[in-house]
């Protein structure tokens, strides 16, 4: 649920819609046992997500490169003048030093050990990637539409579409249709001629027609900008 939750929550701030494919969810677990549980689940993820694709691992480094900075609040205390030197120092870390620290592990600067606590911790998110962290899980979703996610998106889209004219026709759920789209944009043409099958399939449709025609319900579709009027006609036995 909260691997579910966190990728809505990464579309939704990216204002990605649930029918926009998208290639790859990576979940960063906190422990072994959490990652055998999590992958147990992780077609139910995918699916709930629309991704294609599920990454579960113990490492952020795929998606984030850590950098840090002393924690003045709980160092200064305790190493008064030595504070500035060591800050230095750990504003020097590299990721591999640091990425330990969050699972637990001390590090050792300048003779000092730092825990979690010692360190507030920047996480510098690679080009592409929207991150979200719960105290149990890290999500990264993956946000780069290519071509291919896109014709698929304006796919599922038409078929929506379609499948509200059938009810508007007042057709049966058995009931095999002819479609026609007419003014038809560029983009959407090549995502019908890809995913011809898959949209036939889905609303039982005997063929789709790009020669304008039909006689039966109209609707004038507009996918961010991509359009065609569509036309579904009952088709006779």
């Amino acid at each position: 649920r909260q691997a579910v939750n966190l990728g809505r929550s990464l579309r939704a701030e990216r204002n990605i819609k649930n029918r926009q494919p998208l290639r790859r969810l990576i979940l960063a677990a906190r422990s072994q046992e959490q990652l055998n549980w999590i992958r147990s689940l992780e077609d139910l993820i995918r699916d709930e997500l629309n991704v294609k694709e599920i990454q579960i691992t113990l490492d952020e480094s795929s998606f984030v490169t850590y950098k840090a900075k002393a924690n003045f609040k709980t160092l200064g205390p305790r190493l008064g003048k030595s504070m500035r030197a060591l800050a230095d120092a750990v504003a020097k870390l590299g990721h591999d030093e640091i990425q330990a620290v969050p699972k637990g592990q001390p590090l050792l600067v300048q003779g000092v050990t730092l825990t979690a606590e010692d360190l507030q911790i920047v996480r510098e998110v690679k080009e592409g990637m929207a991150i979200m962290v719960s105290p149990e899980l890290t999500a990264a979703l993956d946000t780069i539409v290519d071509e291919p996610l896109r014709l698929e998106m304006l796919a599922r889209e038409t078929v929506s579409r379609v499948q509200n004219l059938r009810k508007e026709a007042g057709l049966s759920v058995t009931d095999s249709i002819q479609v026609w789209f007419e003014g038809i944009s560029p983009l959407l043409l090549k995502a019908l001629e890809a995913h011809n099958a898959y949209i036939s399939a889905e609303v039982l449709a005997v063929s789709l027609r790009f020669d304008g025609g039909g006689k039966g319900v109209s609707y004038e579709l507009d996918l961010e900008g991509e359009k065609a009027r569509i036309t579904v006609q009952r088709k006779d036995p």
